[in-house]
């Protein structure tokens, strides 16, 4: 494992728990309709 990797992995982790809470939030909007 190099740090790079360790790096990009944390780097995906930060995209993935920034964006469920706007595909969250488009889930519920399409409900409601």
């Amino acid at each position: 494992m190099s740090p790079f990797h360790n790096r990009s992995e944390h780097f995906g982790n930060y995209k993935f728990h920034s964006l469920a809470p706007i595909l969250t939030n488009i889930h519920e909007l399409i409900k409601k309709n």
